[in-house]
């Protein structure tokens, strides 16, 4: 399956070794906004979940979940950690540009709407 067209990059990649946080904004305003937003104004995420797409998982991206690395929501700040399973990091297919994966993002809202977003990972050797 291809990555979404509207898919939003994350401002960073990540190296295969590392192990690292990345940031999600939920972005809150009107629903009549020249882009909607994920969040109209007054509501807020009452849950959400992460999963990795299939490809990747292929190539390995795990979300961290152990003690003091844990996703964590602050009002519309979303922290989520991020790294390459240890048995592919030495893997060639992240010389040069890397690959390119989603993370897909659902969320439940305070008004009962339940959103989907994908956002793109790429990995590559820094």
């Amino acid at each position: 399956m291809a990555n979404p067209p509207t898919a939003k990059p994350f401002d960073q990649a990540l190296d295969p070794a590392d192990e690292l946080d990345f940031y999600v904004i939920l972005n809150q305003g009107s629903p009549d906004a020249r882009v909607a937003p994920l969040l109209l104004l007054g509501e807020a995420v009452a849950s959400y979940t992460l999963s990795i797409t299939a490809e990747g998982v292929t190539v390995g991206l795990l979300i961290v979940e152990r003690i003091g690395f844990q996703n964590q929501l602050d009002g519309n700040r979303l922290k989520i950690w991020f790294e390459v399973t240890p048995a592919l990091r030495a893997s060639r297919m992240f010389d040069g540009t890397g690959v390119v994966v989603a993370v897909e993002l659902t969320i439940w809202t305070t008004q009962g709407r339940r959103k989907q977003r994908s956002f793109l990972m790429r990995i590559s050797n820094q």
